[in-house]
């Protein structure tokens, strides 16, 4: 007797494909061009009317960016932010994460998990400044404590130019005093799934031993200046969140009250000395951090996407044998070519 078929269908849940199709952004017809496959025919599996096999659904769940497993749920999965979602548009708070905030923000996490595990088997001591200040102090107290401890008025504006070389200076400062600053645009090295500074603009990590700041590199240079000041004070209160704070909105606007606290504190710093523009003026163009590797420059880009202190730290802990080559390598979103090629571009370039 011949052999039964084998049913390879994949008994998906149509509504969960239609969820995942939307939250990515996608049109059915750009969805099926993405997927390699007639429009029809997902208009069908979205209408339950047929079904993927698996190999599709697993390339369905791929090119959506959602894990396999969602697809067979019962209903929509309802995920909660693992950071406070201090973001508003016209007072109401955000909803629907996009998959590629969501990715940004996890790779984040991982990489501030990490460092923190590497700064305690190091027996370093905790940062003085986070947490410092709570909301019933002034902000003009916390803005002088800040930008003294950032040595801006010593030290970062006699040497620095306005723009890019400002933020720049501010951002190597901040990793001099502790805290990890990372600047993309785009979800790891992955320049097909940009940022939108709708969404946000960045996110602070407040932790004692691995404070960490993620800047939209899609927003203008100035937005960008005024992101990191603004988590700066964050940390200076402890409080980590996400944020969409747009600084040409007066600080009273803003309804949380961390939020209106650290706008005002990085208003304080910035613009007395005329560093930033202010409310009302025209801001640089959106795409402040576009700049595109040639050659040597890839890897001064990786440094500037993951933080030089922690892809420093996790190359030195790949060295001696403490983090595998694999877990870095996904760490900083490389193949293992890639990162041997990091590893000894770092090390040549400490050996002067």
């Amino acid at each position: 007797m011949p052999a039964a078929a084998v049913d390879n269908r994949a008994y998906i849940n149509p509504a969960l494909l239609t969820w995942a199709r939307q939250r990515a952004g996608l049109t059915p017809e750009q969805a099926a061009r993405r997927v390699g496959v007639a429009a029809g025919k997902l208009a069908a599996w979205e209408r339950g009317e047929a079904r993927p096999t698996l190999r599709q659904a697993e390339t369905l769940a791929q090119k959506f960016y959602v894990p396999f497993g969602y697809l067979y749920l019962s209903q929509i999965p309802q995920r909660d932010l693992d950071l406070p979602d201090l973001r508003t548009v016209d007072g109401r708070p955000v909803s629907n994460p996009s998959p590629e905030f969501e990715d940004v923000l996890n790779n984040a996490l991982a990489k501030q998990e990490w460092f923190k595990e590497y700064r305690q088997e190091e027996g370093a001591e905790p940062l003085p400044f986070i947490g410092r200040f709570s909301l019933s102090d002034s902000v003009k107290k916390v803005a002088a404590d800040l930008a003294d401890t950032m040595e801006i008025a010593q030290k970062i504006r006699p040497a620095a130019d306005k723009g890019e070389t400002f933020l720049q200076r501010l951002i190597d400062r901040a990793e001099q005093i502790g805290v990890l600053v990372l600047r993309s645009g785009s979800v790891g090295n992955n320049t097909h799934r940009p940022l939108q500074v709708a969404e946000f603009r960045g996110f602070v990590i407040s932790d004692s031993l691995a404070p960490l700041i993620f800047l939209n590199g899609s927003d203008a240079r100035a937005a960008q200046t005024f992101t990191l000041m603004h988590a700066l004070a964050h940390l200076w209160l402890g409080e980590s969140g996400v944020s969409n704070l747009d600084y040409r909105r007066e600080g009273a606007e803003h309804s949380n009250p961390v939020e209106r606290f650290c706008y005002r504190a990085a208003a304080e710093i910035l613009r007395p000395e005329r560093d930033f523009p202010a409310a009302g003026q025209p801001d640089l163009p959106e795409g402040g951090d576009t700049r595109k590797p040639v050659g040597g420059d890839a890897n001064r880009d990786l440094l500037t996407r993951n933080s030089p202190t922690f892809t420093r730290a996790l190359v030195e802990s790949t060295l001696q044998g403490r983090t595998t080559e694999r877990e870095a390598a996904r760490l900083l979103n490389l193949n293992i070519p890639a990162f041997d090629n990091l590893v000894s571009w770092l090390t040549a370039e400490a050996a002067g």
